[in-house]
């Protein structure tokens, strides 16, 4: 069941076009059925209230696969379907457009968001450092504890990243 792999954007829109959404699902499971249900609830609803084309859904559920490590966030998957909806994405190279401009704007944020949370980090980095010059002999206990610190300042910021990401 499993077909080759497009291999430019050509391929890629005639692949979307012929390909239903469920199709597309059971390709990445190796053709082994049942799918998930709120998979395919999710396909019927976007089909149904927001109208959009099965080819233009296959393109959706790629993006939003691809972008979630092979993750089904169906929130996501209905706020992008709205969204698309109200913007008359009707065949798959807008769908496609779409999805390359969200891709782009979401590394943006997580870099833009990165950013800003290390910068918070070495505030305290700054701070705790500060701390110990105030005293004249640091103990060894004190630099370890300050190394500690900042493995633990360090792995906070990239949880509350990996979080936000799967809110996205």
């Amino acid at each position: 069941m499993k077909s080759e792999k497009p291999r430019n954007w050509e391929e890629t829109v005639c692949y979307f076009e012929r390909t239903k959404p469920e199709e597309y699902l059971l390709s990445l499971s190796d053709g082994t059925p049942p799918l998930p249900s709120k998979e395919l609830l999710a396909i019927e609803r976007a089909r149904k209230e927001y109208r959009l084309p099965d080819s233009v859904i296959t393109v959706l559920l790629d993006f939003l696969l691809k972008t979630n490590d092979f993750h089904f966030n169906t929130h996501l998957f209905y706020e992008v379907a709205l969204l698309w909806s109200r913007k008359n994405i009707d065949n798959v190279r807008s769908a496609m457009s779409e999805a390359r401009d969200e891709f782009k704007a979401r590394r943006q944020w997580d870099f833009g968001e990165k950013k800003r949370h290390y910068s918070q980090l070495e505030e305290e980095i700054q701070d705790f450092k500060t701390y110990l010059c105030f005293k004249e002999n640091a103990s060894r206990d004190e630099k370890q504890e300050f190394e500690q610190f900042k493995k633990y300042m360090r792995s906070s910021v990239n949880e509350k990243l990996d979080y936000r990401r799967q809110d996205l």
